[in-house]
């Protein structure tokens, strides 16, 4: 029922703008409005008390859109703890309606300066309004310096001047001028015919043209304005009538006044200038440590600070390219240097900037160690001139990555790839390289010599085939073959006794059957023809 009454005193307002921002205040949630039209005159309508000119302000201000809950003020005393001192005073009323969302009352004039200095600065004793102790005793009151306060502490908080108060309620929002009624746009209005038993939820009703609620009604409100050595209150409350709701209507009662129908808004000025100090931490150099070419890097925005609000946003850039937003998040970064900017704006919409400096740096250019095994003798056991051989590059390593390819060589031509790769050698000396490139690019290499020997060179006989008759023919002449005549069954040698007359080259010597380049020369004949020559061997001396 009550809600429907208040309604028929407000259902006559015209077009509102609402200009308003939410800002949490040491923990305390305050929806503003913004009154604009700085240096606008001052109202010439005459009070009923006689006085007039009201309503200058020469700067832009906020006010807050509703009056102050019984919620607001219990999160202050929690934290704060109650207000203290004054003139003997001890403050001791609670409101005396209790509901959360309505307006607090039973405030005195000095407990509310003692609310909004906690605003400013955290002390019920320091900001706006001068007080003699401290927090917990805040003591007596000794005046109000707005200017030192913005020195000290950038944005204000503060129960508005009577000029302030009037210009939100009153004055019209497209700067013409001023209304009788904070919720009409001009001409009459009808006011209350009967009063209300209690006050209603703060915004449960119309809004008024400025944004605000509340300011024609609900409870009276104080404003900073002392007048004759008492507080200035205006709006009127659910228990006047009309009258106490106009512009014209001005009252005055003690500041240390616990009233069950007074209670009071809060104020703000300067429109908060002081920018957010953006802090995108210290540089850093970090290490690919996976060796892919990029790393994972957390940037760390948690050394910002607003001294006047709310940090709203973090974005981080590299260039024109935003890479990330939050306080602290994760980024994928490549190898090299990268200057990075972060950019915070504070629930003002100031912004401010910081950069940082990040290096990723490769893993350390170790190279890897190729390893191509132990050199090799291996039979041509087939005897057809050529060998399979298993290569072994099994030992080779990299200390700081992976070994991404094992390249053989003999010479320039490439034979082979794989750590343990099979290939097919001639009979012979090979000298084989191997290199290997790991996964940062690095190489290394390493040689290996393989010989290929004849189980059965064709070009000698063996000491099987001469017994056995079936020795092959010899392409010179000259030759004759002795056999030992203890042959030792695995070294099987043979001595060729070579003419010098019949022979290209005249030498006398003993020579293996496992590989001709094995040999021993005894002696080298002239080119000219000789008789034959014997020789007798000590076959069991070796």
């Amino acid at each position: 029922m009550k809600k429907a009454r208040i309604l028929t005193v407000i259902v006559c307002m015209m077009a509102t703008v609402d200009f308003a921002s939410a800002e949490n205040i040491r923990g305390i949630n305050i929806d503003f409005v913004t009154i604009s039209h700085a240096g606008n005159v001052a109202d010439t309508r005459v009070l009923q008390d006689g006085t007039t000119g009201y309503g200058a302000v020469g700067y832009d201000y906020r006010i807050g859109k509703y009056e102050v809950t019984n919620a607001q003020w219990d999160t202050f005393t929690a934290a704060a703890g109650a207000p203290t001192g004054n003139l003997s005073n001890t403050y001791n009323f609670s409101a005396y309606y209790g509901g959360a969302q309505q307006p607090t009352t039973c405030v005195s004039w000095y407990e509310a300066l003692q609310f909004c200095n906690y605003l400013t600065s955290g002390d019920k004793s320091k900001g706006v309004y001068r007080f003699s102790g401290n927090n917990a005793n805040p003591g007596d009151f000794q005046g109000i310096n707005r200017d030192a306060a913005k020195a000290a502490y950038g944005t204000i908080y503060f129960i508005p001047t009577e000029n302030e108060w009037y210009k939100a309620a009153y004055y019209k929002p497209n700067g013409s001028g001023y209304t009788l009624y904070a919720n009409e746009g001009g001409g009459a209005c009808a006011g209350q015919s009967s009063p209300y038993s209690g006050p209603w939820n703060v915004g449960t009703g119309t809004m008024e043209q400025n944004g605000t609620y509340d300011m024609m009604g609900n409870v009276y409100e104080w404003n900073e304005t002392q007048a004759y050595g008492t507080g200035v209150v205006r709006g009127g409350c659910f228990c006047t009538g009309s009258d106490a709701l106009a512009s014209t209507f001005r009252g005055l009662m003690g500041p240390w006044a616990e009233m069950f129908h007074i209670g009071f808004r809060v104020a703000s000025i300067p429109e908060p200038t002081i920018p957010p100090i953006a802090d995108a931490g210290s540089d850093q150099t970090v290490m690919d440590a996976d060796d892919n070419g990029s790393e994972f890097v957390t940037l760390n925005g948690s050394g910002s600070t607003d001294s006047d609000g709310t940090i709203q946003s973090y974005v981080w850039r590299e260039g024109g390219t935003q890479i990330a937003t939050g306080v602290n998040p994760t980024v994928t970064l490549f190898i090299g240097t990268h200057i990075i900017i972060l950019n915070v704006t504070d629930d003002d919409g100031l912004t401010n900037t910081d950069t940082v400096t990040v290096t990723v740096q490769p893993y350390p250019n170790q190279p890897p160690v190729a390893n191509a095994g132990s050199d090799q003798t291996v039979t041509d056991a087939d005897n057809n001139g050529s060998e399979q051989v298993t290569l072994d590059g099994s030992g080779s390593m990299d200390s700081d990555g992976i070994i991404q390819s094992y390249v053989w060589s003999e010479g320039s031509t490439q034979i082979a790839t794989g750590i343990n790769p099979t290939v097919t050698l001639l009979v012979g000396t090979h000298t084989i390289t191997l290199t290997i490139t790991d996964n940062d690019g690095l190489t290394d290499t390493n040689t290996v010599t393989i010989t290929i020997i004849q189980e059965n060179p064709s070009e000698y006989p063996t000491l099987h085939e001469i017994l056995g008759g079936s020795a092959p023919n010899i392409a010179e002449s000259g030759r004759d073959f002795v056999t030992l005549t203890s042959p030792d069954a695995n070294l099987v040698a043979f001595i060729l006794l070579e003419s010098a007359g019949f022979a290209n080259e005249n030498i006398f010597g003993i020579y293996s059957a496992y590989d001709p380049q094995q040999k021993l020369q005894l002696f080298a004949g002239s080119d000219s023809p000789t008789d034959m020559t014997t020789v007798k061997f000590n076959a069991t001396a070796g």
